[in-house]
């Protein structure tokens, strides 16, 4: 919900709790997903926490291998010089999967991040749109689903 109607509740599904806002504006909202993100970069929050520390993906590979992407590649190459070749061909698609597994995992690290990445600039340059986009896209993961209702007003 991009450009939602006023006024809303906010409903945080957090691990312990819920939190509840009321936000009458669209420069509420912004407010209220400033102050969201400020607590969510909180180290003792524990929410926003980078999730890869390394600059490359064979950096990475190696960290969740025990084994150099280098090395890993010299051992397929020695693989495929055995005779057996049904050895080999289990052995290749076996390898090329893990290898598939570890890029998948590489990738979805690098796109938290990224994540977080926009929340720091969104806080920095009180950006509240920004803010509010990054609840957006972070609304699917554990503890930080966000309800968003537009209750009935009656004078």
């Amino acid at each position: 919900m991009r450009n939602p109607k006023f006024p809303l509740l906010l409903i945080l599904k957090e691990k312990h709790d819920d939190i509840h806002y009321t936000v009458l504006s669209k420069e509420g909202l912004h407010k209220a997903a400033l102050k969201i993100i400020e607590d969510r970069l909180d180290p003792k929050y524990g929410y926003y926490q980078r999730v890869c520390r390394f600059n490359s993906f064979e950096d990475f590979f190696e960290n969740h291998s025990g084994i150099s992407f280098e090395d890993f590649n010299k051992k397929l190459e020695s693989i495929g010089e055995m005779k057996d070749k049904v050895k080999w061909q289990d052995s290749n698609i076996f390898m090329s999967e893990y290898v598939q597994e570890i890029e998948k995992s590489y990738k979805s690290a690098k796109k938290a991040d990224l994540t977080i990445d926009m929340a720091d600039k969104a806080l920095e340059e009180e950006d509240g749109d920004a803010a509010w986009v990054v609840l957006l896209k972070r609304r699917h993961h554990q503890y930080e689903n966000i309800e968003i209702l537009n209750p009935t007003i009656y004078k």
